[in-house]
């Protein structure tokens, strides 16, 4: 009896197919074409007069206002990613 029910499992089991289901593959993008550089370009190299430190202090402060809007684009980039993932 034992044997007659495992050749119908294994009947059963054999007419059976297994199917993958494609899962879409997301590539998200980068913001490495965002980033802004690490330092400005047109630094005075050596300021001698006070004219040439303020030009390197507003050279700097604009440098770290790109990267501060740089990280909110990050930051707002990742909760969408997130959103999106978690619709899934």
């Amino acid at each position: 009896m034992l044997l007659i029910s495992l050749l119908v499992c294994a009947i059963v089991l054999a007419g059976c197919q297994t199917r993958i289901v494609e899962v879409p593959q997301y590539v998200l993008p980068t913001l490495d074409a965002f980033e802004p550089p690490r330092m400005p370009a047109d630094l005075i190299a050596e300021p001698m007069t006070d004219a040439d430190l303020l030009h390197n202090s507003v050279r700097i402060e604009y440098l770290l206002y790109d990267w501060q809007d740089y990280a909110d684009a990050l930051k707002s980039y990742m909760e969408h990613v997130r959103g999106m993932l978690a619709g899934l």
